[in-house]
């Protein structure tokens, strides 16, 4: 059976228009957001979704709230498609955050993978409950297209899986912009990334990351 799943982040949140490290910390949607997450009804018009995964917090799902409303479909949250836990780094900036830490100064931009935020969760355990997740979904699911919404770091971590086999270069996997979307498709018991970090339904509503991350 094949199975097309859409990966969606979620729009633009208030912490990402005041430049902090959200992580875990329920952030709602800004106005810009809202709009970006009405967006995708045009980009998911012509396609018949079956079943919509969402991470627990509130940016993500309601991002993708108005595509489930569409489709008369029942939002499935899970745990752990969940952003990064940011430990001192949630609700911070990330200009300061790129002050006073010396793990974010160095590994987290020169070995992405083995980092850890201060106090926090680092990006394999991110990478292995997210895989967990995501490989679950392809197994157990019946349905032939499929969305998930979640977050920049989720997402960089299923691209990476697929496309190198590994989280290990989850660095070499750049970030989307806000309600981007990435596509894969599942064939002949093969997964493989169609096509990723789609932004031109957002036409000139597009928000990207700061260039501090």
């Amino acid at each position: 059976m094949s199975k097309t799943i859409y990966l969606v982040r979620h729009g633009q949140s208030e912490t990402n228009i005041s430049g902090e490290f959200a992580g875990q910390l329920d952030t709602p949607l800004s106005e810009l957001g809202i709009k970006q997450s009405l967006l995708l009804l045009d980009f998911f018009s012509g396609i018949q979704i079956e079943e919509i995964y969402s991470s627990i917090l509130q940016r993500a799902y309601n991002t993708i709230k108005p595509v489930a409303e569409k489709f008369n479909i029942n939002i499935k949250t899970d745990d752990r498609i969940k952003e990064i836990y940011g430990g001192d780094w949630q609700g911070d900036t990330y200009k300061h955050i790129n002050e006073v830490s010396k793990t974010f100064q160095t590994t987290w931009k020169t070995d992405l993978y083995n980092a850890r935020c201060d106090n926090g969760e680092s990006i394999k355990e991110l990478c292995d409950r997210v895989i967990n997740f995501f490989l679950e979904i392809v197994k157990k699911s019946t349905a032939k297209n499929i969305i998930i919404s979640t977050h920049a770091v989720p997402i960089r971590a299923i691209l990476s899986y697929l496309t190198f086999g590994t989280c290990e270069k989850i660095a070499d996997i750049s970030w989307t912009v806000n309600a981007g979307i990435s596509v894969i498709k599942y064939e002949n018991g093969k997964l493989y990334v169609k096509d990723k970090l789609i932004s031109s339904h957002l036409k000139d509503l597009i928000t990207i990351l700061p260039t501090t991350v």
